[in-house]
């Protein structure tokens, strides 16, 4: 599917923010992971921070949303498919953590240069893209 739009581009970073963190909260519940606790939360918080920057980011924008087209930009390089599965093994979590935030980084820095005649809405999704690498950073220490 075509992200070919300002609303477009912050529903799909929405879909993204709540699906990890959906997974970190399944990973948070996981006995073998209790040393990745700390991360988790902290992962969390930072996902609720880029959520509410980007809802915010999208009402403040409203009416710049039917100038900017965005053309070339696609969901498919970007879907996580991660609802519902159900993980036990630590190793396995840990890379699909990591792949969760090399995607969403990777999303961000994208969707940032694509919003680049939105100078604000650029900005949001580059403090979301910061997080992101803060969070991948600190899971291949791992």
């Amino acid at each position: 599917m075509l992200l070919n739009n300002f609303g477009g581009v912050l529903s799909f970073a929405l879909e993204l923010e709540d699906q990890s963190r959906q997974f970190y909260e399944q990973i948070g519940q996981n006995q073998e992971c209790s040393d990745l606790m700390s991360y988790m939360n902290q992962f969390d918080k930072d996902s609720q921070k880029n959520t509410k920057l980007l809802k915010l980011t999208r009402q403040e924008n409203v009416t710049e949303m039917i100038l900017e087209a965005i053309n070339d930009f696609t969901r498919a390089p970007f879907l996580l498919n991660i609802n519902g599965m159900s993980v036990s093994d630590r190793s396995t979590m840990l890379s699909i953590a990591k792949k969760i935030e090399e995607t969403c980084e990777s999303y961000y820095r994208q969707a940032a240069e694509k919003m680049r005649g939105l100078p604000e809405v650029a900005q949001s999704l580059k403090t979301a893209e910061k997080r992101r690498t803060a969070h991948r950073q600190a899971l291949n220490e791992f």
